[in-house]
């Protein structure tokens, strides 16, 4: 398969008048580890993207936990996003309002609460 890549790399290059120029090897690397080198870093790449992605959907689930103690917490919508949490919805006092983001900011792993919460009853 690499074979035939490079035959069409080097006709297209030839047919382009472009000078064909291939990365260097790592000093006493072949082709094949270079090729394992890449596939592992996507690999961990793609494991740090998995974990960090779990770690935000435990975070969400803890502060819905959190907010569910009380009942005028209970419609709030949670996204977190990194250590953030953005709290959406309505609530119907703003001692409410406050008693979430503290409660917010109690989770483990939460650094900041961005409050997007209206108070008042619904329209």
């Amino acid at each position: 398969m690499k074979k035939v890549v490079r035959q069409i790399a080097f006709a297209a290059c030839v047919a382009l008048s472009v000078p064909m120029v291939w990365p260097p090897a790592a000093a006493g690397q072949t082709e094949r580890q270079r090729g394992r080198d890449a596939r592992e870093t996507l690999r961990d790449e793609r494991d740090q993207r998995r974990a960090l992605h779990r770690t935000e959907r435990r975070l969400r689930r803890e502060v819905r936990e959190a907010l569910r103690g009380n009942r005028d917490l209970r419609g709030i919508e949670v996204s977190v996003q990194g250590g953030e949490a953005t709290l959406t919805g309505r609530v119907p006092t703003v001692s409410a309002r406050r008693q979430a983001l503290e409660r917010a900011l109690q989770v483990d792993g939460i650094e900041t609460v961005v409050s997007e919460l209206r108070v008042g009853r619904r329209e």
